[in-house]
């Protein structure tokens, strides 16, 4: 059963005088992630290296991508997200900032210092049962706005894009098993004016 981080965990792992600082979050989109990466390169800008690794649910599918950012080919990124694979990590995105410490350690010591890391990051953060959702598009007269913004709400839904004008045009996306009261909830208040169709399942 898939698991999604609910709050942020860092840890440090010291190897032959090499530090890493392994951090975990929670992400929803490729934009939180991009906007996060450039606060720790911000943050960091005096590290060796911030590889990093995400593991995203959206409307597509399941993306999965990580980065080496100048360690050798495949031994920070991909050690990071088997870490996220192995937990069965969702929309969540995990970082190991390194310091060189004046030692190489090979690419089979950075494999295991950066998985290790990520790992520890992971074991380290309070998780939840990743809850699949459902991406629907809603139309219905504006009039009804706030009603239906409310049921939307209460359903555990909530607007990704808002295209309306002289009516209400919303892509949501709603957690699968508030589905059915919601449609009986927005078919009661707009006497059926609001339409409910379904785009693609994440």
């Amino acid at each position: 059963m898939s698991k999604t981080p609910i709050t942020s965990a860092k840890i440090t792992l010291k190897e032959k005088r090499s530090e890493f600082i392994g951090i975990i979050q929670p992400c929803e989109s490729q934009q939180e992630f991009s906007d996060e990466l450039k606060k720790l390169k911000k943050e960091f800008h005096d590290a060796s290296h911030i590889c990093w690794a995400y593991r995203l649910r959206l409307p597509k599918g399941l993306e999965e991508l990580s980065a080496d950012a100048g360690e050798p080919a495949g031994s920070a990124g991909l050690p990071m997200l088997n870490a996220l694979r192995s937990a069965d990590i969702e929309n969540g995105m995990v970082f190991v900032i390194r310091f060189f410490g004046g030692t190489k350690l090979g690419k089979r010591g950075l494999m295991d210092a950066y998985g290790g890391a990520a790992e520890q990051a992971i074991t380290a953060v309070k998780k939840a049962v990743y809850e699949h959702k459902e991406i629907y598009r809603l139309e219905c007269p504006l009039e009804y706005y706030g009603e239906v913004q409310h049921a939307l709400s209460e359903a555990g839904g909530r607007i990704l894009v808002d295209r309306s004008a002289d009516r209400i045009l919303w892509e949501t996306e709603v957690p699968s098993k508030g589905v059915s009261q919601l449609i009986v909830t927005l078919r009661n208040i707009t006497r059926g004016a609001a339409i409910l169709i379904g785009e693609e399942r994440t």
